[in-house]
């Protein structure tokens, strides 16, 4: 596995072989996105995507905090620090691999923007979510509301930045916030997680995020045809012959199959 980095705000180990995981690191500031961590969690995720060995990157925070949200209190942020934000959530969801964020504590505002960038969110039971910027005249600003729509449907979207009110787990789960939802040991259930992923062929894993992610804005009959092209050239003919042989050594089922 490559070594562990550590940029000044973030950390980057690999926690298993083909998973990368990116942790937030200012639990004093309660993991708030300061121009430092957003040019560090743009450093991260760059070098994840750089790495041909990495096939699902984990997000998650330091301490109690997933992300707070905006840094209120830096006082010499720069005025391009919205648009960085923004370019690091869009690298985030651009990464071909997918990406998981791990909720371990609090996440608001900005917080709970980076897990909508992610492919999955799996969240502890305790901790609760949401995005409170109405309640100081602002509104989510680094993709919020177009990335919460997509997931939880307009009146639900609405409502959540509407009221500006935070949720718990639990009901983020029932909503389609989140996938999963666990009492304890959110790292162990992560890494289950990103291995369940990690397992299967990684072309294959990273056409389906494309051919989803390019889709969901395409008339049906322009996306029939993008999966048409997509699926037909993915993989090499070694590949995909390297991955019948697996799922030949593992399962009796496909052997008798491919046999």
């Amino acid at each position: 596995m490559p070594a562990a980095e550590f940029f000044a705000t973030v950390k980057l180990d690999w926690p298993a072989p083909e998973v990368a995981r990116l942790t937030l690191n200012r639990p004093e500031a309660g993991n708030s996105l300061s121009s430092q961590l957003v040019k560090d969690l743009t450093a991260g995720v760059t070098a994840v995507r750089g790495d041909p060995g990495c096939k699902v990157l984990l997000i998650t925070g330091s301490g109690r905090f997933f992300c707070a949200g905006a840094d209120l209190k830096e006082k010499d942020r720069p005025s391009s620090w919205i648009w960085d934000l923004r370019r690091a959530f869009d690298l985030i969801e651009e990464l071909p691999v997918p990406a998981v964020a791990l909720i371990n504590g609090s996440c608001m505002g900005g917080g709970t923007e980076l897990a909508l960038a992610c492919d999955f969110r799996i969240a502890l039971s305790s901790v609760s979510l949401g995005l409170p910027e109405i309640q100081f005249g602002a509104l989510p600003a680094a993709g919020g509301p177009q990335r919460l729509l997509r997931l939880v449907g307009p009146a639900l979207a609405k409502l959540l930045i509407m009221s500006g009110e935070h949720i718990p787990a639990a009901r983020a789960l029932e909503i389609g916030l989140i996938e999963e939802c666990v009492d304890e040991d959110l790292d162990a259930a992560g890494l289950v997680f990103a291995e369940r992923l990690a397992l299967r062929a990684g072309y294959a894993v990273r056409a389906t995020k494309f051919l989803i992610n390019r889709g969901i804005n395409m008339p049906l009959h322009d996306a029939l045809a993008l999966d048409y092209q997509v699926i037909d050239s993915m993989g090499t003919p070694e590949e995909r012959r390297a991955e019948r042989e697996k799922a030949v050594a593992r399962s009796t089922t496909y052997a008798k199959i491919f046999s």
